[in-house]
């Protein structure tokens, strides 16, 4: 009996070791993937792709009512109406704002996927030619190519996440009326995919437009059109 509980006893004592070394391999490999994370790092590319969006805003000569405190470019409205919107691509500094609410309220943002179905825009095969919305086109590879499950991610989870927390943190004095999207050109905006009735119909109880696409690159591009008032 005493032959079987120390057998017993090393088994477990053999087991508990075991158990340590697995438990600091783990730690150890933890610790090294948190370094490989930290060396590899998350780079913004917020400032850089505002930079090249103020320089092709420059480099079309915009009336300075027509362009933000940033430099970023305003959309345009309706003229003025009984909706209360007036035509800001040709106001000037002195010509009323777009209407808006008196009181602050929850940012209501609209996100464009027409990037993201139209297969002309995304890379859908690999070999296919695509803007990279960098000024160059790319040739896509196996890994560009933009699956129903990445399509899935993207759309349902990422951005709904992301758009929640903006949401939930601003708020602005939303914009009354009804509003067209104009003005996107360049080397940056242009290449996004408009659809006809946002420049023709236009927006009502939006803010903020989001344009998504999905490129080969190793940035994520998007553009967001504000209007004036708008944080």
């Amino acid at each position: 009996m005493s032959r079987d509980r120390s057998s017993t006893h090393r088994r477990r004592s053999v087991a508990a070791r075991l158990m340590r070394l697995a438990a600091a391999g783990l730690v150890m490999a933890v610790g090294a993937a948190a370094v490989w994370v930290q060396a590899a790092g998350h780079h913004c590319i917020h400032d850089r792709l505002q930079a090249r969006v103020l320089q092709s805003v420059a480099q079309q000569h915009r009336p300075p009512g027509s362009v933000s405190a940033l430099g970023l470019p305003y959309v345009s409205a309706d003229p003025i109406s009984s909706a209360h919107t007036v035509d800001w691509a040709q106001a000037d500094s002195t010509s009323p704002s777009v209407a808006h609410s008196a009181d602050w309220g929850t940012m209501r943002i609209y996100v464009s996927y027409a990037d993201l179905i139209d297969p002309d825009y995304y890379c859908s095969y690999v070999g296919q030619l695509i803007d990279n919305h960098h000024g160059a086109i790319d040739i896509c590879e196996a890994k560009d190519i933009l699956t129903e499950e990445k399509r899935h991610i993207l759309i349902n989870i990422l951005l709904p996440l992301a758009l929640q927390l903006h949401v939930e943190r601003l708020k602005v004095r939303q914009v009354q009326g009804t509003w067209k999207v104009t003005g996107m050109e360049g080397d940056v905006c242009g290449e996004f995919k408009v659809p006809e009735e946002h420049v023709t119909v236009g927006f009502s109880n939006i803010d903020f437009v989001l344009y998504v696409a999905s490129v080969p690159s190793e940035r994520t591009d998007g553009v967001v059109r504000v209007l004036p008032g708008v944080p």
